[in-house]
């Protein structure tokens, strides 16, 4: 915006009641920030088999046939994933195996416990 001298008015934009203000340093940062993320995305073929695996445990826990949170953390893991959400994704199957505890089969448990901590092993090695 200019004002009646022709100068530029250096005020923050508001849009949609959000102030915008992206300084040369803050645009280098959010620059270096998305080849971050981007760098921490799984192969395809290592996302299907982290699919795989998330869908076979949620058909383990569907024929408990009682509504969890850990099925939700497994469904949220899910959609993370597909979504290339890799902070969320973590997140998310780290969430689910701290509620392991719902899963009365102690067989069915550990073995969730195995496959979930090699999940969140895989996502730790890709930020190394």
């Amino acid at each position: 915006m200019r004002t009646q001298s022709g100068r530029f008015n250096h005020r923050p934009v508001a849009l949609n009641k959000l102030f915008l203000r992206v300084t040369p340093k803050a645009a280098l940062y959010l620059t270096i920030r998305w080849i971050q993320m981007r760098q921490l995305t799984l192969s395809p073929a290592e996302r299907e088999a982290n699919l795989a695996e998330l869908d076979q445990m949620i058909a383990a826990l569907e024929r408990l046939r009682e509504p969890n949170p850990l099925m939700e953390h497994l469904h949220s893991a899910r959609v993370y994933l597909l979504g290339a959400m890799p902070d969320e994704y973590l997140l998310s199957i780290e969430s689910a195996k701290q509620a392991l505890d719902v899963v009365p089969d102690g067989n069915l448990r550990n073995a969730m416990d195995t496959r979930l901590s090699i999940l969140i092993a895989e996502m730790y090695h890709q930020r190394d």
